[in-house]
C-alpha cells in the first residue's frame, strides 16, 4: 500500500513535470517535450525505496508538498531526502551581506586583482568558436556553449555533507576552492570545512558570512581535513594546523550590484573562472528536491549557499551542488553521484551575491616539489615525433603552436597520468611576428614513475564531437 501511494503522487507530479515541459521555455527551439532520462528514472526508483521506509510524519509532509507541486505547475519532484530529517536552521546558515559595504569592497578588489583579466583566462582554459571577445580588453564573451557542466572537466570535487550544523556558507566557499586547486594547479584535495568554521571568525554552526570566510581563505588558508575533520559543531581553533589552501583572488561576480548578478554574468564568470559561491533561498520543497528543474519562485532574503558547476540552455537552468549530503537531489545526467539540482535561471534567487574564487598557484603539485627552472625539459612543435629523456622529478613542457582565435586549442589526448603527472592548466604564450603572430600553448608535466610513455595531444576543438584525422604532436618521454 506504500509503495502504491507513493507511484500515485510521483504519477501526479510527473504528469505536473511533462506538461510544464512541454510548455515554451523563451528559447529559439519552440515547444519541447519532456523525457526521462535514465539517469532520473535511476533517481526516482531511489527515493521510492527510501519512501517505502519514511516515518509517518514524512509521508504526511510529502502528501501536502506534492499537493503544492500539482496546483502550481511546478517542473519537478519531491520525495524523502536525508534533508527532510534535519530542521531548517541545520541546513540553511548563511546571513546576507551589508549591499553598501560590499559594493566599496568590490570595487576595491577589482583594482587589487585586475591580473585575473580575460587575456590571463585565455592562457588558463581554451574557449569554443566564438566565445574569445571581439575587443580583448573586455571582460566579456560574445557567447557560450549551451551546456556547461564542470563535473565533466573532472574539476568538481564530492558532495559533502554538512549534517547538523548551519555551515552550508563554510561548505560552499571551501567547494569553491577545491574546484579552484583542480583548474589552477590540477591538483584534487580534501579542505577543511571545519577549519573555516572554528578559525574564520565568518560564523558557526547558526550561520555565517562568505565574504569573510573568502577574506580568511586568502589571508590564512584552511587545513587539510585530515588535519582537522568535520565534527558539524564549532570548535576552538587549532591555530597549529597547518593551512596549504589559500585562495589568491576572490571576487562578487557583479561588484556594481553584489547582490544581483545576471544570468550573463554568472555564465561568463562560471565559464571563466570555474565554480561559483552563490546564494539562493530555501524552502521546504527545495528541502525535498529529487529530480527535475526546479522552478519555485520565492522573494525575500537569501539563507543558504551552494556552488553553481554548470547550465543547461535546453532546460533554461542552472547545474546547483549543494551541502545536504548524496541522499538529497539528483544526479543532474552526469555521473553516479546525487546532490545536485537543476534549478531554473531566477528560482528563489538562485545565483545572488555570486563569487568567483582563484587558488593560489601550488609549489607542490601532486606530492612533487616544483623544480627550478634549470631542471626543465622542453618540447615544441618543431620537435613533434621525437623521444626524450626526463628524470623522476623533472619538469617537461611542451610548446606548440596555435591559433585559440579560431576555436581549436591542443588537448591531451594519450599520456600515462601515473607517470607522467600534468602540472596545471596550460598557458598562452603570445606570438610575435618572427613567428607570424602564432600564440603558443605551453603544457607542463612532472615525471614520477620509471616508465616509457606517449605523449599526444590533438589540435582540436573542446566542444563537439572530435574531427576524423586531428592535426597531432606525439613525443615518446622515457622517464628514468
Amino acid at each position: 500500500m506504500v509503495k502504491k501511494a507513493w507511484l500515485v503522487g510521483s504519477a501526479a507530479a510527473l504528469a505536473t513535470l511533462s506538461l510544464a515541459w512541454a510548455a515554451p521555455q523563451g528559447n529559439p527551439g519552440g515547444n519541447r517535450t519532456a523525457q526521462q532520462s535514465a539517469s532520473e528514472k535511476d533517481d526516482l526508483t531511489y527515493y521510492q525505496n527510501r519512501e517505502e521506509s519514511a516515518p509517518a510524519k514524512v509521508k504526511a509532509s510529502l502528501k501536502d508538498l506534492r499537493g503544492q507541486t500539482e496546483k502550481a505547475q511546478l517542473t519537478f519532484t519531491v520525495g524523502y531526502t536525508r534533508a527532510m530529517d534535519r530542521p531548517l536552521d541545520r541546513l540553511a546558515g548563511t546571513r546576507e551581506e551589508d549591499p553598501q559595504a560590499e559594493q566599496k569592497a568590490a570595487q576595491d578588489r577589482k583594482a587589487r586583482y585586475k591580473e585575473f583579466s580575460a587575456e590571463t583566462f585565455r592562457a588558463w582554459r581554451p574557449r569554443a568558436k566564438g566565445t574569445e571577445p571581439k575587443d580583448k580588453s573586455r571582460e566579456e564573451l560574445t557567447s557560450l556553449p549551451r551546456r556547461w557542466d564542470w563535473r565533466q572537466q573532472g574539476k568538481v570535487t564530492p558532495v559533502r555533507d554538512q549534517r547538523g550544523c548551519g555551515s552550508d556558507w563554510a561548505f560552499s566557499t571551501v567547494g569553491a576552492l577545491e574546484s579552484a586547486y583542480l583548474i589552477r594547479n590540477g591538483q584534487t584535495i580534501d579542505a577543511s570545512e571545519q577549519h573555516v568554521v572554528n578559525c574564520s571568525g565568518a560564523g558557526g554552526c547558526e550561520g555565517g558570512y562568505t565574504s569573510k570566510a573568502l577574506e580568511y581563505l586568502t589571508a590564512t588558508g584552511t587545513a587539510t581535513e585530515a588535519d582537522v575533520p568535520y565534527t558539524a559543531e564549532a570548535s576552538p581553533c587549532n591555530k597549529s594546523a597547518p593551512t596549504p589552501y589559500k585562495l589568491q583572488a576572490w571576487n562578487w561576480v557583479s561588484p556594481a550590484d553584489p547582490a544581483r548578478p545576471t544570468v550573463d554574468q554568472l555564465k561568463d564568470a562560471l565559464f571563466r573562472y570555474g565554480p561559483l559561491n552563490v546564494a539562493v533561498i530555501y524552502s521546504p520543497l527545495m528541502q525535498a528536491y529529487t529530480t527535475g528543474v526546479f522552478n519555485e519562485q520565492q522573494t525575500g532574503s537569501t539563507n543558504h549557499t551552494v556552488v553553481l558547476v554548470g547550465w543547461d540552455d535546453d532546460k533554461g537552468a542552472w547545474i546547483m551542488r549543494n551541502s545536504w549530503g548524496p541522499d538529497w537531489g539528483s544526479k543532474c545526467d552526469y555521473g553516479p553521484e546525487r546532490g545536485y539540482m537543476y534549478i531554473k535561471y531566477g528560482s528563489n534567487r538562485i545565483g545572488a551575491w555570486a563569487q568567483w574564487v582563484v587558488a593560489k598557484a601550488s609549489d607542490n603539485l601532486g606530492g612533487h616539489l616544483a623544480a627550478p627552472e634549470d631542471n626543465v625539459v622542453t618540447l615544441t612543435s618543431e620537435q613533434n615525433g621525437k623521444s626524450v629523456n626526463l628524470e623522476i622529478g623533472q619538469t617537461l613542457t611542451v610548446r606548440l603552436k596555435s591559433q585559440l582565435g579560431t576555436g581549436f586549442s591542443w588537448q591531451v589526448v594519450k599520456n600515462d597520468k601515473e607517470s607522467l603527472q600534468q602540472l596545471g592548466e596550460p598557458r598562452t604564450i603570445q606570438g610575435d611576428g618572427a613567428d607570424g603572430g602564432l600564440e603558443q600553448q605551453e603544457f607542463r608535466f612532472r615525471g614520477v614513475k620509471k616508465q616509457s610513455v606517449v605523449l599526444r595531444l590533438d589540435y582540436r576543438r573542446p566542444f563537439g564531437p572530435p574531427p576524423a584525422n586531428p592535426k597531432s604532436a606525439e613525443f615518446t618521454v622515457k622517464i628514468k
